[in-house]
């Protein structure tokens, strides 16, 4: 009698064993780089483990969404062979067929609520670790003797680690993308300790050093706060808001938002535009590049006054990349569907959907989007969705986080 109880129980607590590992080594990159391959195997283990309810979710949802899904899988199995054809790299072909299959069916993979906390455990343990790193940094270097650690994270091809000013050290490696959207889950999803935990998240992404984070957690907080039961109250925070703005906008803009522009002006800023051009001129060689792209694993084999990208399979712009590999026709349905259409459909609660949209403008200028921390990003807020859907008194804004 219990036998269907028992399955699911293991199915579950196998499907939060492989998501741990497959978070840990997401976040771990530093220094464990090297074993992705291991990342991979676990994300692909969670949807074997998960493989009947996926089927069952698809069938169970509205036909054309079904259909949709369909016409997706056909159009990436095509992409496979255009690709072969095209004498793309067999495997970069095969790695992005995977990566974008499993992205558009992971909106029907729906974990148990316990993975939000071993998230959450886990962003936290890389919060603290680039925490402690700055800090490390901070008392032990100046602005000269801390350039060889920046140049050996250079070379690992880490990430960055530097500082304009010799106290504020910023950590800028991989592993750091999903810190923003752990800080705003913590506001929707009850958990101990809340305060300190936020303060935490908020910190490394201080530390983390990037803009977009910046950008995107302005907005949330914005909109955060802005949220009332009556226009009375939203009229009187939004004059509270302007005030505070036009107080803060000068000391801000002048300490803070000035000389990293200034910085990124040569540097990231820079970069990107070559990308765009460089992405850009490759993707319009000629009318069959424009609709059908480069073909998945293409690799642009050019040079440029910015940077090496022979055999790059990662850029700054990486929705860039994509449209580059599937052309403008595959792109702007994969596009609609993972970005538009199913998140509309899937988070019902209004808050995950302005959660997603956070992480998206964040993640559209860094090369988060359309790979693994994306499918991280969607499983997270689907086992929040599964939460609310068991607990409806946690539907209400007001109540959220509270418990």
């Amino acid at each position: 009698m219990n036998t269907p109880v028992k399955n699911i129980n293991l199915k579950n607590s196998a499907l939060l064993f492989f998501a741990g590992v497959f978070f840990f080594f997401l976040t771990r990159q530093v220094p464990f780089s090297g074993f992705s391959i291991i990342m991979n195997l676990f994300l692909l283990l969670i949807y074997f483990v998960y493989f009947l309810p996926i089927v069952n979710n698809i069938y169970q949802g509205p036909s054309y969404f079904r259909i949709l899904l369909f016409l997706l899988t056909g159009l990436l199995v095509f992409d496979l062979f255009y690709s072969i054809c095209l004498m793309n790299d067999v495997v970069k072909n095969i790695r992005f067929f995977i990566l974008l299959i499993l992205l558009i069916y992971s909106f029907y993979l729906v974990p148990p609520e316990r993975l939000l906390k071993i998230f959450i455990a886990i962003m936290l343990l890389q919060a603290i670790v680039i925490i402690l790193f700055s800090i490390y940094l901070s008392v032990f270097f100046d602005l000269t003797s801390y350039m060889p650690i920046r140049f050996f994270f250079l070379e690992k091809e880490w990430g960055d680690v530097y500082t304009y000013n010799g106290w504020l050290f910023i950590v800028q490696i991989k592993g750091n993308a999903l810190l923003p959207l752990t800080l705003f889950i913590t506001y929707f999803y009850p958990i101990k300790r809340k305060y300190l935990i936020r303060g935490i998240l908020l910190i490394a992404c201080v530390v983390a050093g990037n803009f977009a984070y910046v950008i995107s957690m302005a907005l949330f907080y914005m909109v955060y706060f802005l949220r009332s039961e009556t226009a009375k109250e939203l009229i009187r925070k939004i004059v509270l808001l302007l005030m505070t703005v036009f107080v803060l906008s000068i000391p801000v803009y002048t300490y803070y938002v000035k000389p990293v522009l200034e910085g990124k002006q040569e540097g990231s800023l820079s970069t990107r535009a070559d990308q765009t051009a460089l992405l850009m001129d490759d993707l319009t060689q000629n009318a069959g590049t424009f609709l059908l792209g480069t073909g998945l694993g293409h690799t642009v084999e050019r040079a440029t006054y910015a940077r090496d990208y022979r055999g790059d399979v990662y850029f700054e712009l990486q929705v860039l990349y994509v449209l580059n590999q599937l052309g403008v026709i595959g792109f702007i349905l994969v596009f609609l569907y993972v970005i538009v259409l199913m998140p509309l459909y899937k988070f019902r609660n209004k808050w995950l959907l302005f959660i997603y949209v956070c992480y998206v403008i964040y993640a559209c200028t860094n090369p988060y989007i359309f790979d693994s921390n994306q499918i991280a990003v969607i499983l997270v807020l689907n086992a929040l969705q599964n939460f609310y859907d068991r607990n409806p008194s946690f539907q209400k804004w007001s109540t959220l986080g509270t418990a």
